[in-house]
């Protein structure tokens, strides 16, 4: 049974100063604020919102004062989990302040305190630290080194030091902060309650149990004594003592704790639902250790009634727009759910096996809720074709089951800490499986694999590594073996796969046991090799749900009146172009530089330093010095000109649908009308948030073009992940010939796949790592040429058809090799492109 998550209490940035500063605000102020002090946090937002309304409608009132008061209510819309609201409000609040005259250094470090705030909550944590550090340092210039400000941003601090494991720099840290408290004389409060439970959680996460209870109580019996009875912070502090108890064994006291929390938890949903949901699965995880399953089901169900109720919410789409560090505790209820519910089935086989399989396979789809899947749903939803939150309803197995084609099997994949699981649906069957396989014993057969194929330093034949047979053959009996049977009459696979498995290309798994090839220029080898896409063609779907949007009739809106248009070939400083089979330089824009070593400024009164953070800073060159600087690393793309020309032969198109060089440029991409094409392709350098952060300052995803002389805001060369999903598409297909995606970065709020899914693509032809520019070229054109002459093939079939032939090529034994073949994949919809209407 899996060890249970536990939750950090935080309290929003700028309450030691508000509380400190609440003697100069106006009475509705001081309102506002006592109902945030008590945890009433709609009516706090209500207020708040008056205020600043005031505000901005009196002429001539102060900047400063205008940013406070924006700054206020980011901290109840961030407590109810608002988190893109309050990031607009701290943000507009940190613009007014550039008007203001003086620098307002502590309204700076409120505002970078509350977004690190943000951050946090959102599993983003070296985000945080880095504003946590710098509010840090802006209060210790200000206040000094002992104030509460201080010790507000220490605690902070300490939380991401919790968060990565770094248990004694996290505990120096509250101690710390509890000394700061004490001075001030301000050991009763809310506050120093908040640290008492991160000391807790610390001491648990060391085995301290004694001590964290013993904290635990010392909280508990400060905020009955200054608190109302139905605070959240009483409610946390219950959840985390039956906590402890759980960890102990002790699970009569448990339950104790947990029926107390869930009094006073269940009362408001919207604020309490994190907690109210914890203390739920804590239930079930107990209940199930005691054989109890039918009662562990129940707390089960209700915790996923809760979980789903938040997701509805205005507040719960930040979950699916990148929340992922309740994202991830989400996941590990749904865990649980499965848990109870296999254990359940196991205890009593009366159960209905209809019904069981419709509860797994709903439980299976909340667990994928992505931000791909929402910004799919998203641009289906402004186009009329689903109501609100219909994009959160599951699909039930019918449903699923006549959306599939007759030689078709989807398999959801959900990997868990201790147990993970595959759902297998076909037309007129489904099975559930539980694998032999966790995420640990997952890593440590899927890592060698794609070490296997990382290759960032070869520039000859000679250098590219041999493959992992077998342990791709390894993850072959993990992942599909127990399938093997009910899969004989499939030939294509729709996988919708765990975040824990983005990494893994299927194609490239082992049917059956190889010898392991011992030099890696023994290409031909491979040809014998019985790799999974010798037998099934396959794609990825960003979710079950997907499949009925992405196969949906176009009654909605008109087909595309043309056929293709393509972008390519931007203009960069003159290089080698990247063409490994022809021994030139590999493609170096996977460096990224400019990293820099910066140590926080803290101060423990002479106690031990902590740990050097590592933060991505830009050094001090202007843009155009980075740029060149950038640009003078990447090769040329000479063949991505051909790929394009190429392509448009094939689809009987002219040469005026394919832009090159000068023509390949943000704006005539922004300017074009791209809802007339079925099918776009864009054959260039693909960017990682990483790079452009460097380059722009912004951290997505983006497409690099003919940099123009003059950079603007509109075409500075970067076509970003959030550019990309303002376009208007109605595209069947685009093809991105391009390297670092981002598609497979669950942790990216802006990859590639997403932002195309966003802006109406229906289907993308995507790479996993570079790309070997002549395998490239070889790939795409060959899908195209079959489906040209085979249009009854779907696009995956195509793939498959076009990857063998690069395979069995007899000239250029090399391509045999999983690294140039397995780079290409389809997400989305992956049957027949349908062209009839080009005379195709």
């Amino acid at each position: 049974m899996t060890l249970f998550r536990f939750r950090i209490l935080i309290v929003c940035g700028c309450f030691v100063l508000s509380q400190i500063a609440a003697a100069e605000t106006d009475p509705q102020a001081l309102k506002a604020k006592r109902y945030f002090l008590t945890g009433q946090y709609k009516k706090s937002q209500r207020l708040y919102e008056r205020i600043l309304r005031q505000y901005r409608s009196t002429q001539n009132v102060n900047s400063a004062t205008l940013a406070e008061s924006m700054i206020d209510l980011a901290q109840p819309v961030i407590e109810l989990g608002q988190f893109n609201r309050g990031e607009r409000l701290l943000q507009e609040a940190r613009t007014v302040l550039k008007t203001s005259p003086g620098k307002n250094r502590r309204l700076q470090a409120d505002i970078n305190q509350s977004l690190g705030d943000i951050w946090y909550r959102q599993g983003l944590h070296k985000q945080a630290l880095a504003l946590y550090e710098k509010a840090l340092r802006t209060r210790q210039a200000l206040f000094g080194e002992q104030h509460p400000a201080i010790a507000e941003s220490m605690n902070s601090v300490a939380l991401v030091h919790y968060a990565n494991g770094e248990l004694t720099a996290a505990h120096q840290l509250l101690v710390y902060v509890r000394k700061i408290y004490a001075m001030h004389q301000l050991s009763a409060t809310l506050q120093d309650t908040v640290v008492l439970n991160n000391l807790a959680l610390v001491a648990l996460a060391q085995h301290h149990y004694q001590a964290a209870i013993e904290y635990l109580e010392q909280a508990l019996l400060v905020q009955r004594s200054i608190l109302t009875s139905e605070h959240p912070a009483i409610a946390v502090t219950l959840h985390h003592l039956a906590s402890v108890y759980f960890a102990k064994g002790l699970y009569r006291d448990s339950r104790h704790y947990l029926q107390e929390s869930l009094s006073v938890s269940s009362k408001d949903s919207d604020y309490f639902y994190p907690t109210y949901a914890d203390s739920l699965d804590l239930s079930s995880v107990i209940n199930n250790i005691l054989g109890q399953y039918q009662h562990a089901v129940d707390d089960s169900r209700t915790a996923t009634a809760s979980t789903v109720q938040r997701l509805q919410s205005s507040a719960g789409q930040n979950v699916m727009r990148g929340a992922f560090s309740e994202h991830l505790t989400n996941r590990h209820r749904f865990e649980h759910h499965l848990e109870n519910l296999v254990a359940l089935k196991l205890s009593r086989n009366t159960l209905d096996s209809k019904s069981y399989y419709e509860e797994l396979f709903k439980i299976l789809q909340f667990a994928h809720i992505s931000t791909t899947s929402h910004a799919l749903f998203a641009h289906q939803k402004r186009k009329a074709l689903t109501p609100d939150n219909e994009h959160l309803k599951p699909l039930t197995l019918q449903q699923t089951q006549l959306l599939l084609n007759r030689d078709e099997a989807l398999l959801l994949y959900f990997m868990g800490w201790d147990n993970s699981y595959v759902m297998m649906v076909q037309r007129n069957r489904a099975r559930f499986v539980q694998l032999d396989l966790d995420r640990k014993r997952l890593s440590a057969i899927l890592q060698p694999v794609l070490d296997s194929l990382h290759n960032p330093g070869a520039s000859h034949i000679g250098d590219i590594k041999a493959f992992d047979l077998n342990n791709a053959h390894q993850l072959y009996l993990k992942l599909l073996a127990p399938l093997s049977d009910d899969l004989q009459s499939t030939q294509q696979l729709l996988l919708v796969r765990d975040p824990f498995l983005t990494a893994l290309r299927f194609p490239l798994l082992i049917s059956k046991p190889a010898k392991q090839i011992a030099h890696s220029g023994e290409f031909e080898t491979y040809r014998t090799v019985d790799w999974l896409i010798k037998r099934f063609s396959s794609a990825e779907l960003p979710s079950v749900s997907a499949l009925s949007i992405l196969r949906a009739k176009r009654n909605h809106l008109p087909g595309p009146a043309k056929l293709f248009a393509a972008f390519g070939e931007p203009v960069l400083t003159p290089r080698a172009r990247y063409n490994i089979s022809q021994s030139t330089p590999q493609n170096a824009q996977s460096a990224v530089f400019g990293m820099e070593t910066t140590k926080p400024h803290y101060n423990l009164s002479q106690s031990s330093p902590q740990s050097q953070q590592l933060a991505v800073t830009r050094k001090s060159k202007s843009l155009s010095a980075v740029y060149r600087r950038f640009l003078q690393r990447l090769p040329t793309l000479i063949e991505s000109g051909d790929e394009l020309r190429q392509l448009a032969g094939l689809l009987k198109v002219g040469l005026n649908s394919v832009m090159l060089k000068q023509q390949a440029t943000e704006t005539n991409i922004k300017r074009h009308d791209l809802s007339d094409y079925q099918i776009l392709a864009f054959a260039t350098h693909g960017l990682s948030p990483q790079q452009t952060a460097l380059l722009n300052g912004n951290a997505e995803a983006a497409l690099l073009l003919s940099v123009p002389l003059r950079t603007t805001a509109f075409d500075d060369g970067l076509l970003t992940a959030s550019e990309i999903a303002q376009l208007r598409l109605n595209a069947d297909w685009v093809i991105l010939s391009t390297c670092n995606n981002g598609v497979n970065d669950v942790t990216s709020l802006n990859g590639l796949e997403r932002a195309f899914f966003l802006a109406g693509s229906r289907s993308l032809l995507i790479s996993y790592w570079n790309l070997e520019s002549q395998a490239a070229r070889l790939l795409t054109t060959k899908t195209f040429e079959i489906l040209t002459r085979q249009p009854q093939l779907s696009r995956a079939q195509a793939l498959q058809k076009s990857v063998l032939s690069l395979m069995l090529d007899n000239k250029d034994t090399h391509y045999a090799h999983p690294y140039f073949w397995a780079v290409l994949g389809i997400v989305g919809e992956s049957g027949q492109l349908n062209m009839p209407r080009y005379g195709h």
